[in-house]
């Protein structure tokens, strides 16, 4: 990937949102939002914070742009280990863990 493409990956959410205008910022701006107003019984967009918003889905992107893979952000370590869990492990498997592992 060229330097180009790496140092744009951040901004191509914001510029394919509608209504830009000249004289926008090109870089998404940080959104310190916890909760979105949200018409009627909408769905697929952000309305807490804590599972989505602006800043993590430019976040999202730029990273699956640069490693040209999935990326999935978590709101904290034990949402994204809990995640990992879920995912890898079955019902009677069992794991190894440090005893000073996560407190």
């Amino acid at each position: 990937m060229s330097e180009t493409a790496k140092s744009r990956a951040a901004a191509l959410p914001h510029l394919r949102r509608a209504g830009l205008a000249k004289g926008d910022p090109i870089p998404l701006p940080l959104t310190m939002a916890a909760i979105f107003h949200a018409p009627g019984d909408a769905t697929g967009f952000d309305q807490y914070g804590r599972f989505s918003n602006p800043t993590w889905d430019a976040v999202e992107h730029m990273l699956a742009h640069l490693e040209d893979a999935p990326c999935v952000a978590f709101p904290s370590g034990m949402a994204a280990i809990s995640a990992v869990f879920f995912g890898l492990l079955k019902a009677g498997d069992r794991i190894l863990l440090p005893s000073d592992g996560y407190h």
